[in-house]
């Protein structure tokens, strides 16, 4: 995709150092390894990184082009120089500049929870029709929305995009530079809870995308979600599309059968539905896809058969059997809404074994860490779960409110990862269902990683369903 430079120059108010004869470049990045012959580098200035200190890199690669906001080594005179206040926000600004070039909707997702495999399921509905622009993986934050636009070519029809926040701000910046026609919210609970401060906090900045989305396009939220549901009694211009389980909707899931098996089956309608994959929270996944489908006009055996054959993302309760254990892989991230939704997930199975929870912390809930995690032992403790190992400096308080209210649970804490990894892998027999859960800084996948490799069964194959 080719970008006018003069045009660029304008999008992001820059002052230009060096403008060279060449007016256009063939693509833009922030990442110098990746860059190729022509291309503009803008030098991102991060927590951990600072790209200015790439740009010789970047130009030895082939960037024409550079935007920057402070003074750099000598730059050879055949590449052009322009200079911003904030180079982060120089990169949306291109985004926004290109992603209204195309005149096509754009949907975005956000929530507390399930945004990731929300935004796969709809593109994957959507995919039956027509051909869709999605995040790669989690690209959610200010660099991920933007580069994904930055993708946008004629040959898309729809772009589904998920938006995450962990500040007051960050999704008015985000949505202005996406500038969506379809907002999708699916809860609202405590996450990152350091920025944003109480589930009313979360509530209020996922619903600030409003402001910034198409006047005369759709808001689909979850009606069963104590704070989306007030969406029904705010004034807006949009339409809206609410959907349920147990509140009344547009789109409402009735006749909800679990087969531990297979996954689950219901009906929208009249129609019915299956899901291969066990938890409530899936069913409401799949309405918010459903309420895509609809909008689009997309034949619902379309839309039955997409969700049928859905997927998800590795480590988003991912099912694989490690010598005769079934193991849920779902380390992708933790906080307080997708953790009792693991424990629901887990309390739901019917299995000829034990239930097994291996958790470690949930982050960014500040000050009130120690109060979730105390919540969340209380939610394991009125559950079937039959063992519960745990690791990390707040996971500890899980234990801690086990052990004080249901002592039949078997528990097991440790500091120590290596000691973690033995001791469950040798509690774990043949039958069992082990669950593993933790928010992503605490790297949980390694606990999978490491079992798999301590068991070595070679007879160990990935089940053909997953949760």
């Amino acid at each position: 995709m080719r970008f006018n430079l003069v045009e660029i120059i304008e999008a992001v108010s820059g002052r230009v150092d060096r403008l060279t004869p060449s007016s256009f470049v063939d693509n833009v990045y922030i990442d110098s390894r990746k860059l190729q012959k022509n291309g503009l580098f803008i030098a991102i200035e991060g927590k951990r990184f600072d790209g200015h200190d790439f740009v010789i890199d970047a130009v030895k690669n082939g960037a024409s082009a550079l935007i920057i906001s402070r003074d750099v080594p000598i730059i050879p005179k055949d590449v052009t120089v322009i200079r911003v206040k904030d180079t982060t926000k120089a990169l949306g600004q291109i985004a926004r500049f290109h992603r209204m070039r195309f005149d096509i909707p754009v949907i975005a997702v956000t929530g507390s929870a399930g945004k990731t495999t929300t935004k796969e399921m709809i593109s994957s509905v959507l995919s039956r029709a027509v051909k869709v622009l999605k995040n790669i993986n989690t690209e959610n934050n200010q660099y991920g929305v933007a580069l994904t636009l930055l993708r946008l070519n004629a040959s898309y029809d729809v772009a589904v995009l998920e938006l995450a926040t962990s500040s007051v701000g960050e999704i008015d910046w985000l949505s202005s530079v996406a500038i969506p026609d379809i907002v999708v919210f699916t809860n609202i609970g405590a996450s990152h809870l350091e920025g944003l401060s109480t589930p009313e906090g979360v509530f209020r900045e996922k619903f600030s995308l409003i402001s910034n989305m198409n006047p005369y396009g759709y808001v689909i939220f979850n009606n069963d979600d104590f704070y989306l549901r007030k969406i029904g009694d705010i004034r807006i211009s949009q339409c809206k599309l609410s959907y349920a389980c147990n509140a009344s909707a547009v789109i409402k899931a009735d006749d909800i059968r679990t087969d531990m098996a297979s996954g689950i089956v219901f009906r929208v309608g009249g129609r019915e539905f299956f899901i291969p994959k066990i938890g409530i929270h899936n069913v409401y996944n799949s309405l918010a896809a459903i309420c895509c489908g609809k909008i689009f006009g997309i034949d619902q055996n379309l839309v039955a058969d997409a969700i049928s054959k859905f997927r998800p993302l590795s480590g988003r309760q991912f099912v694989k059997e490690i010598g005769g254990v079934t193991v849920i892989d779902d380390t992708y991230n933790s906080n307080p809404v997708s953790f009792l939704v693991a424990v629901k997930t887990l309390d739901e199975l019917d299995v000829t074994g034990r239930k097994i929870l291996a958790c470690a912390d949930m982050l960014e809930l500040g000050e009130q860490s120690k109060y979730f995690h105390i919540q969340a032992g209380r939610q394991v403790a009125i559950s079937s779960i039959d063992a519960v190992f745990a690791i990390g400096e707040h996971s500890k308080y899980i234990i801690d409110t086990i052990i004080r209210e249901n002592t039949t649970i078997n528990t097991f804490y440790t500091d120590n990862l290596q000691e973690f990894i033995y001791e469950l892998n040798a509690y774990c027999k043949e039958g069992d269902v082990l669950l593993v859960k933790g928010s992503r800084g605490m790297h949980m996948e390694r606990v999978i990683e490491d079992i798999e490799r301590i068991r070595i069964f070679k007879d160990e194959k990935e089940v053909d369903y997953a949760l």
